[in-house]
This record gives C-alpha cells, sequence and structure tokens, in this order.
C-alpha cells in the first residue's frame, strides 16, 4: 500500500490470515503452547494497533484451559489487549458443545 512503512506491511511468507474479525493482521508476534501472537490494526478504531492471541483449537475444545487463558488476559488489563471468540454456531448451539452440556441446557428430555 502506498506510504505505508515497511515495517508495518505484513511478512511476505505468512502463514496466517488477514484479516481476523475486523482486525487486519500486519505481522505475526510469536508462537507458544497456547497460541500465536499477532500484531493487528482494529479497523474500526481508526487503525489503533492491538495485538491478538489466537488459541489452537486444541485449547479451545477444553474448555478449562482456554477460562485460564483468558482470565489470564483480563488479569492484564492492557489498553492494547482485544478479546475476542469466534466460534460458528448452528441453530443457537455452539458446533464444540458436548452431549451432556447441550442435554444440560434444556427442559428436561420427557
Amino acid at each position: 500500500m502506498p506510504g505505508r512503512n515497511d515495517k508495518d506491511a505484513p511478512e511476505s511468507n505468512t502463514d496466517f490470515p488477514e484479516v481476523i474479525a475486523h482486525y487486519r493482521i500486519l505481522k505475526k508476534l510469536g508462537k507458544g503452547g497456547m497460541g500465536e501472537v499477532f500484531l493487528a490494526e482494529d479497523t474500526k478504531q481508526h487503525g489503533r494497533k492491538v495485538k491478538l492471541k489466537v488459541l489452537p483449537p486444541e485449547v479451545t475444545k477444553d474448555n478449562d484451559r482456554a477460562i485460564k487463558q483468558l482470565n489470564k488476559a483480563f488479569e492484564s488489563r492492557h489498553p492494547g489487549l482485544v478479546l475476542i471468540r469466534i466460534e460458528p454456531i448452528f441453530d443457537g448451539l455452539r458446533s464444540d458443545d458436548r452431549f451432556k452440556q447441550l442435554v444440560n441446557r434444556f427442559e428436561p428430555i420427557p
């Protein structure tokens, strides 16, 4: 893009999406056992720079691990921290719900 700094340009050899929700990914900052961290630009907040942590599927399917990660994120209370969760929804049910959780959500089955 004309006028952009090269340091802000996305990496040329990308193995990550260009956009997550309304955040344009600028570059990958790091990767660990609990996910990847990206520098991103908030397209709804006039290009405000934020860091996004994307948890891998094996973490998000394990509710206890995912909750621990979210709690750590909430504790940091950094203005550049963005918490988003994107998941497929089918008829009001999350695609990763376990059977027991589904049954407990509704009235007892006669």
